[in-house]
Formats: C-alpha cells, structure tokens, sequence
C-alpha cells in the first residue's frame, strides 16, 4: 500500500518544521519523521489553506531578499537545492538569479506558482490543492504580514535597484579597481575619486537614490561620502514607524565617521531590521540588526526628485525628438555637400561630380516637397534640438554634482 506523503497528510505544503509561522496558522502539533539521516519534525495543520498560508508567511518572514537558488538552499538545507532550483524555474517564471522581493511574494500570480511548484517537490507529485484554496492561503498570509501603517505594494525603487546591486564587490590591491563601484563616486559628484578603496557605502546609498530619481541630501559635494550627511534628510522617522526604504544612519566611533545602510524588511515585535548597504566586508550585502541598537543615528525618508532633469532627457519621447532631429541635420549635412558638388560640375571645376550630385540633389528636393518645409527651417531645428539636448545633460551634472 502506498503511504501518502508526510507533506499532503499534515496538510503542510511547504514540509516546514514547527514554528512561528506554523503556530500563528494553527500548526501547533507535529509528526516526527524518521529517515536515514536521522529525526525530522513536520507542523501538522488542521486545513490546506492553513498549511499553505504558514508557507507564504514564511517565506515573506524568513526568505524575502533571498535569490531563489539562495532561498531554496536554506529551505531544503542544501539537500539537492540545485536539482529544486531547476524545478521550481521551469514551472514558474523565477529564475535561479531573481530576488524573492517583498513585492514579488506579496503578488499573487508570482507567489502562488512559486508555492505550487515547491509544494510539487516536497510532496514528489502535484500537490492536491485547488486554485480557491491557494488564494485563500495567500490572501491570510499576506493580511498577517502586513503591518497597518506600510502599503503593500509599496516598496521603492532605489530599494529594488540596491537589491539589483548585491554581491557587488571590491577588487582586492591597489592597482584594480571595481568600476561600477568607482562610478558611484561619479554618480554623487566625486569624480575625482578613481578607486574602490575610499569608503563607499554613502556613495552606494546616493547612487541607487539618483538613478532612480530620488534628492541627495541637501549638503555640499563634499559631504556626499559621509554618511552622516544622511540625516540631514528632511524627514526624521521614528523607530516605531520604520519601513523598508528607509535609511539607517548609525556612528562609527567619534563623529565625523559613520555608516549608512537602505532597510530591506523590518520585524517590529523582535526589534531587528535587515539592511543592505555598500562597502559592507568590502562589498554589498544583507545585514541584520537591532532596529534601536548598533549605534544608531536615526532613520530618515528619501524624498523624490521632481525636477530630475535626467529623466526627462533618459524619457522615450525626448530620446525620439533628439534623434529626429539629429538624423535631420546630417541629412541636411549631406545634401549641402551634393548641391556643392553640382556647383563645382557646373562650373567645371569637377566635371565628373554632376553625375554623382544629380540624383541626390533630385531626391532631396523630394523629401524636401513631402516634408513641406524649407530646407532652413529644418536646420535650424536640428540646431536647436542638439543644443536642448546639450544643455539639458550638462544641466543635470551640474545638479548632480551639488
């Protein structure tokens, strides 16, 4: 007789052992599992929706910033976690790579799938649960997570792109030198600094503000590496209120020195945070802490930056406009150096250049009748969309470097 897997008897899709997640669902009891490599504990649920809520809350609680193969290697305890990477990849849209963000948990078309093929695997078959029932398991899960005062859908981009950035590294000597890491300097206006040596993580957290279009703190260039700039930010947060995208600014001895970090997930009944920041063991990376202790300097909110002159020149329709009116210009460029080529013909200069400029100087003039306009009218607006674009570039240096 074929026993029904440990999995699908405790209605505990996630296999997961008794705990905090489980207890908050109802798994407060639990089977003992005997195996080869010794005694395994599995919460016991009283419902499917029960079981699979305690895995989304799990998951959220314990797993999110993790990518998936990172994720699943903690889950499984490194038992054939590459082997449930690949499985969970095929069956889903996570790749082994993607970060399980907070956001990504909380949205259902990418949680329940992902929780639908890790249940696939713990069970070593399809694991009976309807569609209905893992909605439901979501919906309770998601509602538990989420403290009143933070959105759920609202995570900040420079968060997302922090995130983008972990594992960046130093490259160890003096002579070598990290790129994306020198050019977080350039970023925030120091573009005198050339190495990955000099103490980054303020130009870390200054650089996921810019690129996504967020205000440095109001400071000279000149303070923009020193952490404690940070809290010169307008908006002071107190401990109780923190919420991931909030910056952590914490002393590093004596004033001036010090360090700042982005908040990343917050546990407000354990009072830890996890942060992730740059120049963290020479690199970014995930830390957890007190939420009140470690020396801290407070918590600020980046505001952001509407006047952002560099997306207005990164957006689709000015990246357009430019090129027309660029491509308008060398054409124009062009059909000068014909007419003048026709010139000379005519005069006998270069006898054999009225040959070449004839059809040129024939489909200009057609383009020219189709366009409707006169062929100055056109270089003067590619003369003035060039220079739009030159200003407006140099603009946001200058910005940039305040």
């Amino acid at each position: 007789m074929t026993q029904t897997a440990a999995s699908i008897r405790n209605k505990n899709p996630g296999a997961q052992y008794p705990g905090e997640s489980a207890a908050k669902f109802g798994g407060n009891r639990y089977e003992t599992l005997r195996s080869g490599d010794g005694e395994h504990k599995i919460a016991t649920f009283a419902t499917f929706e029960d079981g699979g809520a305690a895995l989304f809350d799990l998951l959220l609680t314990h797993y999110a910033w993790l990518p998936l193969e990172a994720a699943l290697t903690k889950w499984s305890g490194g038992y054939r976690s590459g082997a449930y990477t690949r499985f969970v990849s095929e069956r889903t849209t996570i790749k082994a790579d993607t970060v399980l963000s907070v956001m990504l948990l909380r949205d259902p078309r990418q949680a329940i799938p992902l929780a639908k093929a890790m249940a696939h695997w713990e069970a070593g078959q399809e694991y009976p649960m309807t569609d209905k029932q893992w909605a439901k398991a979501h919906t309770l899960a998601v509602a538990a997570d989420t403290p009143a005062d933070t959105p759920a859908d609202e995570v900040p981009p420079y968060l997302e792109y922090a995130i983008s950035k972990l594992g960046l590294k130093e490259i160890p000597g003096k002579e070598d030198h990290n790129d994306d890491i020198v050019a977080m300097f350039r970023t925030v206006g120091r573009d005198e600094v050339k190495n990955d040596e000099t103490a980054w993580c303020a130009a870390f957290v200054g650089a996921c503000l810019v690129f996504t279009g967020y205000k440095l703190p109001p400071v000279p260039r000149t303070e923009l590496l020193m952490a404690r700039c940070y809290l010169k930010l307008p908006q002071q947060v107190s401990t109780k209120n923190v919420r991931p995208g909030d910056i952590r600014i914490e002393a590093r001895g004596p004033a001036p020195f010090g360090h700042v970090e982005i908040v990343v997930e917050v546990d407000h009944a354990r009072k830890t945070i996890k942060t992730i920041g740059g120049n963290v063991s020479n690199s970014v990376a995930y830390r957890t802490k007190s939420l009140t202790g470690g020396g801290l300097l407070g918590y600020r909110r980046p505001s952001r930056d509407p006047a952002s002159v560099k997306f207005v020149v990164k957006s689709t329709p000015m990246t357009v406009l430019v090129g027309l009116f660029a491509s308008a210009s060398a054409y124009l460029y062009g059909a000068m150096d014909w007419v003048a080529n026709g010139v000379l013909g005519l005069l006998g200069i270069l006898p054999n250049a009225v040959d070449a400029a004839a059809p040129h100087i024939s489909m200009t003039q057609q383009v020219y009748s189709w366009l409707g306009f006169p062929p100055s009218t056109w270089l003067i607006g590619g003369i003035l969309g060039s220079s739009f674009a030159m200003l407006a570039y140099h603009t946001w240096k200058s910005e940039r470097a305040k």
